[in-house]
């Protein structure tokens, strides 16, 4: 938007010059140097817009990775082990094994 609007002010300007110096002259070189003006307005607006376009990288989103041997599972990491659990008191205490399976955000 802002190169067009600088290519309009540019033409505006050459018109205008261009008509200036007919009037005023009224001969034939007034009007080579306004066509030379407009000429050089064309080129300077086709160089300012045949510019390259910024080049936009890729995004990379790196794999989701899970813990150890967890697996991943529609988005999730599913892990599993056990949790010891002690019950009673002293001597008469029991240790038991819970297995237990959990989930997490993949890192």
């Amino acid at each position: 938007m802002k190169k067009l609007a600088v290519l309009a002010l540019a033409m505006s300007m050459t018109v205008t010059s261009s008509q200036a110096a007919v009037e005023a002259a009224g001969d034939l070189v007034a009007v080579k140097i306004a066509g030379a003006v407009i000429l050089v307005s064309a080129a300077t607006a086709m160089i300012i817009n045949h510019r390259t376009p910024e080049v936009v990288k890729d995004v990379v989103i790196p794999d989701p990775k899970c813990a150890g041997t967890d697996l991943l599972v529609d988005g999730l990491c599913y892990g599993h082990g056990f949790k010891t659990i002690t019950s009673g008191t002293g001597t008469a205490a029991t240790v038991i094994q819970v297995p237990v399976t959990f989930t997490y955000k993949p890192v």
